[in-house]
């Protein structure tokens, strides 16, 4: 049978919890300074889109064992950097354990708040707190396994802007907690791909 990793010790993941949160709040509340402190925009910085979908590749480093996959994000903008993202990941892999053969698919989907610090460079940082659930198939020696559970997200990255249209996502780094057969375990994921924008605030 599968052996999963136990949940992890309070202590091991409140220190990166708290990371997340201090970005969260840096975000949330920079913004609103920086508005109080910054001209009035001019006609280039203003029509921010009011949705973005994010596309592109994903790996997922869970129990020990690399996983690869994608992942896809609908993010709609509230205002300039509060929105809500909706984000649907699936991640593969095989290994062995002892003589057996294990192969293993999960699937997540995720929402949540998601906060973009826009600013005059191409550059946009952005963070997020998403919450759902996760369903996992797990095949081990032809013996198929399957559970569903809660899962969350916390995470961020950056985007490079080409255009007004299209973003490189240069990097995306998420701490995926899932909780299968009364177990949980906190999986380090890092995805990369293309953001593309369209529609605009009014």
């Amino acid at each position: 049978m599968r052996l999963r990793l136990k949940l992890p010790a309070r202590a091991d993941f409140l220190p990166p919890l708290r990371i997340l949160v201090v970005a969260l709040a840096v975000l949330v509340l920079g913004p609103s300074v920086r508005a109080q402190q910054s001209e009035p925009k001019t006609s280039e910085s203003e029509g921010e889109p009011r949705y973005e979908i994010f596309g592109g590749y994903s790996y997922l480093r869970d129990d020990g064992h690399n996983l690869h996959g994608w992942t896809g994000t609908l993010i709609v903008n509230v205002n300039e950097w509060f929105a809500i993202a909706s984000d649907f990941d699936g991640h593969s892999g095989s290994h062995r354990e002892g003589a057996e053969d294990v192969s293993v698919h999960e699937y997540a989907f995720t929402f949540g708040p998601h906060v973009a610090l826009r600013n005059r460079s191409r550059v946009t940082p952005f963070a997020y707190a998403l919450f759902g659930a996760a369903h996992e198939n797990v095949k081990t020696a032809g013996v198929p396994e399957s559970a569903s559970g809660f899962a969350s997200t916390l995470g961020g990255g950056f985007d490079v802007r080409v255009n007004h249209r299209v973003s490189v996502r240069a990097i995306q780094v998420d701490a995926v907690y899932t909780r299968f057969h009364g177990e949980g375990s906190t999986a380090p994921r890092i995805s990369t791909g293309l953001v593309i924008s369209f529609g605009k605030m009014k």
